[in-house]
């Protein structure tokens, strides 16, 4: 599942995840609040959270939505290279933090050390 407020952000990441065919986006939100309806309501394995939401930010929906499933991995993805956005991200239960702008490089590794049950953390983190 793939939230992000941007619509052009949720394309061209459904874009990239259309280069493997056993990756399949089950729905997509554009609130945090929407994120949380639908993870109840498709149950899915990886949620592609963006951290700047409306409402309901992405950290925060990231807390809730790992309540309500046992086997959901999330992923916060975000423009914000910044140590406390890593850290709560990953204290709200995220199994990783990706820069968006490094997207292209590091998408598919991410997921890849998601589903062998390791955290990713984005390479360029800490250095801006």
């Amino acid at each position: 599942m793939l939230a992000d407020d941007d619509e052009r952000v949720r394309r061209y990441v459904r874009t990239l995840l259309a280069k493997d065919e056993s990756v399949q986006v089950v729905g997509e939100a554009a609130d945090g609040e929407g994120v949380l309806r639908l993870v109840t309501e498709l149950d899915p394995d990886l949620l592609l959270v963006d951290v700047v939401m409306p409402g309901l930010n992405g950290i925060s929906a990231t807390r809730r939505a790992l309540g309500t499933s046992r086997r959901l991995k999330v992923l916060v993805f975000s423009l914000h290279n910044d140590k406390r956005m890593v850290t709560a991200a990953l204290d709200a239960g995220a199994s990783g933090y990706l820069l968006k702008d490094h997207l292209d490089e590091e998408l598919f590794p991410a997921l890849g050390a998601l589903g062998r049950g390791e955290r990713y953390l984005s390479t360029a983190l800490g250095t801006a």
